[in-house]
């Protein structure tokens, strides 16, 4: 009988695990998009008050940020590709990594056609841009998480609750 009341347990739990993992995935893409979203205004008040090129940017902001991996990531591609080629290369896939929509990881990588093309008023109008348009995605993946975060916990939970009392 304890044997039976310890795996009813076990599936209970495991049923909430995986509630909580979907969770997290809801977590991870608001935590990356305000992450990104800093990151850039970083680099678009560098432009406007230091104007110093992107390359210099980027190696000063390398250990400031948490996107500090993908920032190395992206000075390392510098050294041997064009910087839209770089951006692409770094940030492909993030929607796989950090739970970010398909259109999420299409918008970031837009921005590296056009980061270091154009004067200074160009660059800080298209990151103003790029900003804004994250800012969106992010008030749309807070009000995500907001209200469908709990639920697959819920669920999880229930579930799990439902296989325990049939088996008991």
């Amino acid at each position: 009988m304890t044997i039976k009341i310890l795996g009813l347990f076990a599936v209970v739990i495991s049923c909430s695990l995986v509630g909580i993992s979907i969770y997290e995935k809801y977590y991870r893409r608001t935590f990356f998009l305000q992450n990104y979203i800093n990151f850039i205004i970083h680099i678009k008040n560098e432009i406007n008050y230091t104007q110093n090129p992107i390359r210099k940017i980027f190696e000063n902001s390398r250990s400031q940020t948490y996107l500090k991996n993908y920032v190395l990531n992206l000075l390392e591609n510098l050294q041997s590709k064009s910087l839209e080629h770089s951006w692409k290369r770094t940030f492909e896939n993030i929607s796989k990594t950090h739970g970010v929509s398909q259109s999420e990881e299409n918008t970031i990588i837009a921005l590296g056609k056009n980061l270091g093309i154009g004067d200074l008023d160009t660059q800080i109008n298209i990151l103003g841009n790029h900003i804004e348009i994250l800012k969106n995605h992010l008030d749309e993946a807070t009000k995500t998480r907001n209200s469908k975060g709990k639920l697959p916990i819920i669920l999880g939970l229930g579930i799990g609750l439902f296989i325990a009392i049939i088996f008991l």
